[in-house]
C-alpha cells in the first residue's frame, strides 16, 4: 500500500512539474530573419501602442522596436520554461514587455499595462470599468474567475477585473 500511495505521489509530482509550463509554443509569424515589425505586422491582432504612438506587435521580432523604446527602467532575466534560453522581461512607464528566445533572436510575446498612464488603443486603461471594457470590445470570447479574454488570430487580450474595475491589462502572444 505504501509503495502504491509512493508512486501515485511520484505520478501527481510529474504531472504537476509537467503543467507548471505551458507547451503551446507560439509560432513564429515569418522564417525570415530580416523581417522588421513594420513588414510583419497585422491588422488581424491585438496590438499595444504606446503613448508615443509605437506599435509593439506580438510575435515578431523585438530588437529593432526595443531600440524605438529606448532605455528600459528596469529588466531582467529568466530561465525559459517553454523554450531554449532565456525569457527577458523590459520594464518601462507603465508597462512592461516581454521576449522569447528562438534560434539567437528575441520575439515579442506579451506586454502588460502596469497602471492608468498608458491604454489600450480603444482607450481602456487600468481603471477603466466592466461596461467600457465591453463598449470598447464586445463581449469577451471567456470570461472566468474575473478574467475577460478576447482572441484575435494568434492573440489574447486578457483584462482581470476586481468589482467590475480593470485591474491587469495583458497581451499575450500565441495563446489566441
Amino acid at each position: 500500500m505504501k509503495k502504491t500511495l509512493a508512486a501515485l505521489a511520484a505520478v501527481v509530482v510529474l504531472l504537476l512539474t509537467l503543467v507548471a509550463c505551458d507547451p503551446k509554443q507560439p509560432e513564429n509569424p515569418t522564417t525570415n530573419p530580416n523581417d522588421t515589425p513594420a513588414t510583419t505586422a497585422s491588422g488581424d491582432a491585438y496590438t499595444f501602442k504606446t503613448a508615443e504612438g509605437l506599435a509593439i506587435p506580438l510575435g515578431v521580432r523585438a530588437d529593432a522596436i526595443l531600440a524605438a523604446l529606448g532605455t528600459p527602467l528596469k529588466t531582467r532575466k529568466e530561465p525559459s520554461c517553454a523554450f531554449e534560453g532565456e525569457d527577458k522581461f523590459y520594464a518601462y512607464a507603465g508597462f512592461e514587455v516581454s521576449t522569447y528566445p528562438d534560434k539567437g533572436t528575441d520575439y515579442f510575446y506579451t506586454v502588460s499595462l502596469r497602471d492608468d498612464s498608458v491604454q489600450t488603443p480603444e482607450g481602456v486603461r487600468i481603471g477603466s470599468t466592466l461596461a467600457e471594457m465591453e463598449t470598447a470590445y464586445g463581449k469577451a470570447a471567456s470570461a472566468e474567475n474575473d478574467v475577460y479574454k478576447y482572441m484575435k488570430n494568434s492573440t489574447t487580450l486578457s483584462f482581470a477585473l476586481t468589482n467590475n474595475v480593470v485591474t491587469q491589462i495583458t497581451y499575450e502572444w500565441g495563446v489566441g
